[in-house]
C-alpha cells in the first residue's frame, strides 16, 4: 500500500508542469499605448553584463537576484510609429532567461519604454522578430522614416570649410585695403 501511495505521488509531481517563464500576454492595443517607442530596426551590435539587481518579493526569503542581463544593443532603424528616434540608436536593453534577448543582423519590432529619462527595452513586451510581428504591424499601420541626424563629424567638416572661407574672404578685403591705402600715400 505504501509503495501504491509512494508511486501515486511521484508520478503526480513529474506531472505538473512549471512554466519558468511567466510573461503575460499583452495585448497590442494596451503595449502600443504604455510604449515610449516603437520601431523597427535591425540589431547591429550589443554588448552583454549583469545587472547586479535584486527584485523584492512577499516570497521567503523576501529578496531575490534579478537575473537580469543588461545589454546596450545599437540599433539601425528603419521605420518609426512612436517616438522621436534616429535612424542609429543604442538602447540599453534588460533581458532575463526567457526573453528580451536579441540577435546581431535580425530584424525586430522594438517596443521601447522610458525609465529614468531612458529609453530601454524590456523583457516580457511585445518585442519580437519582425517575421513575426503581423499581428503588431497590421494594428500600427504605416509608419514614418527615422529622424535624419547628420553626424558631428560632418558638421564640423562644414563649420571648418566655412571657418577657412570667412578667413580666406577677410584676408582678401585686408590685402585689398592695405593696397588701396598704398596707392592713396604713393600718390600724396
Amino acid at each position: 500500500m505504501r509503495v501504491a501511495i509512494l508511486t501515486a505521488m511521484i508520478a503526480c509531481l513529474t506531472c505538473v508542469s512549471v512554466d519558468a517563464c511567466p510573461c503575460p500576454k499583452i495585448p497590442t492595443k494596451t503595449a502600443i499605448r504604455d510604449a515610449g517607442a516603437i520601431f523597427t530596426a535591425k540589431v547591429v551590435s550589443y554588448k552583454q553584463g549583469f545587472s547586479g539587481e535584486y527584485n523584492y518579493g512577499q516570497n521567503f526569503p523576501f529578496i531575490h537576484p534579478s537575473q537580469n542581463w543588461e545589454i546596450n544593443t545599437a540599433f539601425s532603424v528603419s521605420k518609426v510609429w512612436k517616438g522621436t528616434i534616429p535612424q542609429e540608436i543604442i538602447l540599453q536593453s534588460r533581458t532575463n532567461r526567457c526573453s528580451g534577448q536579441f540577435t546581431p543582423g535580425e530584424e525586430y519590432l522594438v517596443y521601447a519604454y522610458w525609465m529614468e529619462n531612458n529609453l530601454i527595452t524590456l523583457p516580457c513586451t511585445r518585442t519580437s522578430l519582425l517575421s513575426n510581428a503581423g499581428e503588431d504591424l497590421r494594428a500600427l499601420g504605416a509608419g514614418q522614416p527615422p529622424l535624419k541626424v547628420q553626424k558631428l563629424t560632418d558638421r564640423l567638416f562644414v563649420i571648418g570649410r566655412l571657418v577657412i572661407i570667412m578667413m580666406l574672404v577677410a584676408g582678401a578685403i585686408r590685402f585689398g585695403s592695405r593696397m588701396v591705402r598704398r596707392k592713396k600715400s604713393a600718390s600724396f
